[in-house]
C-alpha cells in the first residue's frame, strides 16, 4: 500500500516538474479563431483531424472548418468543401451535439438552392409575360 502511494506521489511530481501539457491542436485552433487568424486556425483544425476522424473534439473541428469554408467573406470560402465537411461530421459523429447544426445547415442549403431555382423560373416567366403584354417595339420600363 505504501509503495503504491509513493509511486503515485512520484508520478505526480514528475508530471508537475514537466510543466503544463502542450495545448492540443484543437485548443490552438480555437484560440487562433478567436483572434481572427482564420487560415492558421483552419490549419490547426486540420492538424487535429489528421490524427483520425474519431479523435476527441473531431466533431467540433469538422464543424468549425465547414463554417470557415461556407462563410462568404472568409478567405477560405469554398462551399463545396464546407458541405463535404458537414456530411463527414454526420457520417463520423452521428451522435455529436453538433450533428443537429450540421443537418440544419445542409437542409437550409438545399432549401436555398430550391428557392434560387424557383426565383429564376419566376423571373423567366415574368420576362415572357412582359414581352407578351408590351408587344413588339414597345419600351420596357425599368
Amino acid at each position: 500500500m505504501v509503495v503504491a502511494v509513493l509511486a503515485l506521489a512520484a508520478s505526480a511530481a514528475c508530471t508537475s516538474s514537466r510543466g503544463p501539457a502542450a495545448p492540443t491542436p484543437l485548443a490552438v485552433a480555437e484560440r487562433l479563431l478567436a483572434t481572427g487568424d482564420v487560415r492558421a486556425a483552419a490549419a490547426a483544425y486540420e492538424q487535429h483531424l489528421a490524427v483520425g476522424d474519431g479523435v476527441a473534439g473531431g466533431d467540433l473541428a469538422l464543424l468549425r472548418l465547414a463554417l470557415l469554408h461556407l462563410q462568404a467573406d472568409s478567405p477560405l470560402h469554398d462551399p463545396a468543401a464546407g458541405l463535404r465537411l458537414l456530411r463527414r461530421l454526420l457520417e463520423v459523429h452521428p451522435q455529436s451535439p453538433y450533428a443537429a447544426a450540421a443537418e440544419l445547415i445542409l437542409h437550409l442549403r438545399r432549401d436555398n438552392r430550391r428557392l434560387d431555382a424557383e426565383v429564376a423560373r419566376l423571373r423567366e416567366q415574368l420576362e415572357e409575360l412582359r414581352r407578351i403584354d408590351l408587344g413588339p417595339g414597345e419600351i420596357v420600363p425599368d
